[in-house]
């Protein structure tokens, strides 16, 4: 795969904090574009941040402030558990730095909005990695719901589940990542919002066992149209997910485990024989994903800085995905639906 290209000015110096799964991505994704410049690397376990040093040839730094300090460093991934994402995207942005974060961007609003508030007084951007709007099948899925082409859409149904985090870690500590809604289905919370609109009700369960999280979340839409989420972690082997949108005028779906990325499927239209011949019912198969999302998001963020343009996500879309998932927790937990006073928040 070749290198993306955002810019034909100098090179913008990136460093990540955090060097697990994700800091790893985001190090390797750095690299394979051309206008970005992996600066170096910081994790509080050295021994992890020496590993992706190594692997890229690159700096790594004792501490978070010999970070800061780097003048040449314009912006900062940081890849680490969600419950310092406020801590360390408040720190580097009033040390200077753009902020690319992962998703989720926190674990509450009040935290979100802190994290917007200081980029607004700083003048640093910060944008959130809620990467499945870069990956093309879900951008195709939209587009054509977007264009009407499928009708008004009536239902929706999502599907995400993998084998889940290691025994012990974080990620099983609801405090500390949100658990399978905040950090698994946050991925399709934000899709249909972006699809679909503000969401307006809510309800949802989730199941748990020693090592298993499952989650069922419905979900009403301003437009009326209603999603069912399913979130997975637990004895599921590998990763897999899926997407169905249907309307009045046909289906689309996409998913890991189809042969192609993208299958739409129109319904029987009426009109003369030639229409029929020219749209005729059945599917159509795109071609597979060919750029790696992540390399795509990280291309648009840094596209955004030099130019100033407007994200395709912001970091108020990824609070408003917080406030879904929070009322589907909400909703869990107390065995009600939860009503969204004016859809979700957009700070």
């Amino acid at each position: 795969m070749g290198k993306f290209s955002f810019t034909g000015g100098m090179k913008v110096k990136v460093a990540v904090i955090g060097c697990g799964a994700m800091g790893m991505t985001h190090a390797a994704s750095i690299v394979n574009i051309r206008g970005a410049d992996l600066a170096g690397v910081y994790d509080l376990q050295e021994d992890r941040a020496k590993r992706v040093a190594d692997l890229h040839k690159v700096k790594q730094y004792g501490t978070f402030e010999e970070l800061l300090a780097d003048e040449e460093v314009e912006a900062v991934c940081v890849t680490l558990p969600t419950f310092l994402h406020r801590e360390f995207t408040v720190r580097a942005l009033q040390g200077g730095k753009h902020v690319i974060c992962e998703k989720p961007i926190a674990l509450n609003p009040a935290d979100a909005r802190e994290m917007i508030e200081t980029s607004r007084q700083t003048g640093k951007r910060l944008f959130i990695g809620q990467v499945l709007r870069f990956f093309q099948d879900y951008a195709n899925m939209r587009g054509h719901v977007q264009s009407g082409r499928l009708g008004r859409i009536g239902v929706a149904h999502t599907k995400r589940a993998g084998a889940g985090p290691a025994a012990g870690s974080w990620f099983w500590e609801d405090e500390r990542s949100g658990g399978v809604v905040l950090d698994l289905m946050i991925h399709d919370i934000d899709f249909l919002r972006w699809t679909l609109g503000e969401a307006t009700r809510v309800y949802a369960t989730i199941a748990k066992a020693p090592g298993i999280q499952h989650a069922n979340v419905t979900i009403r839409y301003e437009s009326g149209a209603i999603a069912n989420l399913s979130a997975h972690w637990g004895n599921t082997p590998g990763f897999a997910y899926s997407a169905e949108l249907a309307g009045s005028e046909g289906v689309v779906r996409g998913g890991s485990r189809e042969s192609a990325t993208l299958e739409i499927v129109r319904a029987p239209r009426q009109g003369d024989a030639a229409d029929i011949a020219a749209k005729p019912a059945g599917s159509e198969r795109l071609s597979p994903l060919l750029l790696g999302p992540y390399e795509r998001q990280l291309a648009h963020f840094l596209r955004c800085i030099e130019t100033g343009d407007t994200p395709i996500v912001t970091a108020e879309d990824a609070l408003a995905a917080v406030e879904v998932a929070l009322a589907a927790v909400q909703s869990a937990q107390t065995g009600a639906p939860v009503t969204l006073k004016g859809g979700a928040s957009r700070a």
